[in-house]
């Protein structure tokens, strides 16, 4: 009898992320400008989160909180090093796995790099600061790309800013959730359902934007120059 057996649906989609992940970070300057090759990155990672989502399903019946577990993808800005007083935006992709759910990522939460397991899906964060070892520097993007200004639009914003507005989570079948969703009351919670196209613009330090539209329901991502 043959070893060999075909790959599944869900490793073949893998392997897409996995490879539409490496293009974005990898691809060099030549192809454009930074600017849009950090919203390619973006919109990679934004993809890989709602695919993490879609083949971790939180669900515990032991947990009468797991819904507050889902994968999300959050931006905040954040000093490189301890002490110092000049901020850079980073983004992070995490769990919120920890008792309470804080709503902040703990090192423990934050998904590995595919790429390079020693690393993790951050470019700074309160638990694995932007120089540490475990981040990944590409994912900084004021340090690596100049990013000086992350604006979400109303559709996918959910709170007071900075906290609550700045951040993606997906449920299992892969739709976006808007908002910080720790504050979720229960599976059904409608709160923080996108209903309206969510747009992501980046603004680079020379005054230049781009956008990231991510559309309700499927959680389709695409990168729109101006």
């Amino acid at each position: 009898m043959s070893n060999n057996r075909a790959f599944t649906l869900v490793e073949f989609i893998f392997i897409l992320v996995v490879i539409g992940i490496l293009a974005a970070i990898l691809t060099p300057s030549s192809r454009g400008s930074r600017l849009r090759e950090a919203a390619d990155q973006v919109a990679s990672h934004i993809r890989y989160t709602q695919h993490l989502a879609m083949i971790d399903d939180r669900f515990d019946p032991n947990n009468s909180e797991w819904f507050k577990e889902r994968w999300q993808i959050q931006f905040m800005d954040v000093t490189v090093v301890k002490g110092d007083t000049k901020r850079y935006w980073s983004y992070v992709i995490y769990s919120d796995t920890s008792a309470g759910h804080s709503g902040d990522p703990q090192w423990y939460e934050i998904a590995r790099n595919p790429m390079d397991l020693s690393k993790r899906l951050t470019g700074g964060t309160s638990a694995i600061a932007a120089g540490d070892l475990e981040a990944t520097p590409q994912m900084n993007l004021g340090k690596e790309y100049g990013i000086v200004d992350v604006a979400f639009s109303s559709a996918c914003s959910n709170g007071v800013p900075p906290k609550n507005s700045k951040r993606l989570a997906f449920d299992y079948v892969g739709r976006p959730l808007k908002g910080d969703i720790s504050t979720l009351k229960g599976p059904y919670d409608t709160t923080h359902m996108m209903y309206k196209r969510c747009n992501i613009m980046l603004t680079d330090n020379s005054g230049k934007s781009i956008n990231i539209t991510i559309e309700p329901e499927t959680g389709f991502v695409q990168v729109v120059p101006f």
